[in-house]
């Protein structure tokens, strides 16, 4: 045992220090801003087809209008809240596409695009921003808060990086299960600064888990700028300083997410061990609706990445040189409006659930707490049920 451990580390007669800016990670990326193809990423862009790179361009689409029209409704006061993910659509789709439909998935809060990639739709989506009783999460969650079973992608939680020892541990149990697939855990580069994040890096290093870990480095955390978050070169080295392979990736670059992703999950399932992705990206819209970006960041830094390094018209712009480009995208915009907007007058007019389930599906049994309040709440309900847009006969 003693021999095992000396030989991890190597000895030195000279003092030195390692230079801070040692390691320096370039970003991988397949088209320019232009949509044009670079010079030695041929293999990778053809890794991507005709038909996959459609389905990758539809679900980016789906995600802009979906985030326009709830953006809207809850400046309007229809919803409560809501977090868009306007900017980093192509490393969402991209993602969703590379995966296995049976890997696991641990959002954060803006990967709407892999949602809708699995399954999870737009009026699923709809009804959990209402919060009624067709939402999955029986209301319970605030908006934003997605979760499904079905697709395998866990509940999103609002606490940072509360998903990143959950996948730390999901990736462990698959490997120890002999499982060919991964956990897939997403964080921002603010979130990256959380005491879980680096517990739960470190607990996958060591345990060797199958979990690949995705930070979107999208420039700020809420209204704090990268500059304030780390002064190393950027968050993918810190894979290498706990022991896993790392890498960078353009993420408004969907050939260059796609081909990264798929490339990870090889490696984790063949080293075996976790992996670090850091994904180069930008949050385009606000952090939430209770923020307003405008303060600490210009008009002009917004505005390039709205309309030059944004991953959908990237994607449009590479399929217009490459002759893919057979449909009107305007067109098409409007069409996937329409059914959001539908969706949307669906969910609106659904009730609430069963006041009850507020107490249901949370315990195995109900706390002596739990109950009283229950009682109570029956009793205001058979006074003042009427009040409430919920099911009538519930309420007494």
């Amino acid at each position: 045992m003693l021999s095992h451990i000396r030989r991890c580390f190597s000895f030195s007669q000279k003092l030195t220090f390692t230079d801070p800016n040692a390691l320096k990670i370039p970003t991988f990326r397949c088209i320019d801003e232009n949509g044009l193809p670079l010079k030695g990423a041929e293999v990778y862009i053809d890794a991507v087809s005709k038909s996959l790179l459609m389905d990758i361009y539809k679900t980016m689409v789906e995600v802009r209008e979906f985030d326009t029209i709830f953006y809207d409704l809850q400046r309007q006061g229809k919803v409560s809240f809501y977090m868009q993910n306007t900017g980093e659509e192509g490393l969402q789709a991209g993602t969703a596409a590379a995966l296995d439909k049976d890997d696991w998935i641990c959002p954060q809060y803006r990967e709407l695009g892999l949602f809708f990639w699995r399954g999870f739709d737009i009026q699923l989506a709809s009804h959990q921003m209402y919060g009624n009783k067709l939402d999955l999460g029986e209301g319970k969650q605030m908006p934003v808060h997605y979760g499904c079973n079905a697709a395998k992608i866990q509940h999103v939680s609002s606490p940072l990086a509360t998903q990143i020892p959950q996948a730390a541990g999901l990736g462990y149990g698959l490997k120890i299960r002999g499982e060919q697939n991964i956990c897939v855990c997403f964080y921002g580069e603010g979130a990256a600064s959380e005491g879980d994040a680096h517990a739960g890096l470190n607990f996958a290093a060591t345990t060797k888990a199958h979990t690949l870990f995705v930070c979107r480095n999208n420039k700020y955390a809420i209204s704090t700028p990268i500059t304030d978050q780390f002064a190393s070169d950027g968050i993918a080295p810190r894979g290498v300083g706990y022991g896993m392979p790392s890498i960078r990736a353009d993420g408004n670059d969907v050939f260059a997410a796609y081909n990264a992703v798929k490339e990870s999950r090889k490696l984790v399932l063949s080293t075996p061990g976790p992996v670090l992705l850091e994904f180069m990206t930008y949050r385009v819209g606000h952090h939430s609706t209770s923020d307003d970006s405008t303060r600490y960041r210009t008009k002009e830094e917004i505005e390039f990445y709205k309309n030059v390094d944004n991953p959908i018209l990237r994607t449009e712009k590479f399929m217009m040189h490459a002759g893919w480009l057979d449909f009107d995208p305007v067109q098409y915009a409007k069409d996937v409006r329409e059914r959001v907007l539908k969706a949307k007058t669906v969910a609106e007019h659904i009730e609430f659930p069963k006041w009850t389930v507020m107490f249901s599906n949370v315990y195995d049994k109900l706390t002596p707490e739990l109950e009283r309040q229950q009682e109570e709440m029956k009793k205001h309900l058979e006074k003042y049920g009427d009040k409430y847009h919920i099911e009538k006969h519930e309420a007494v």
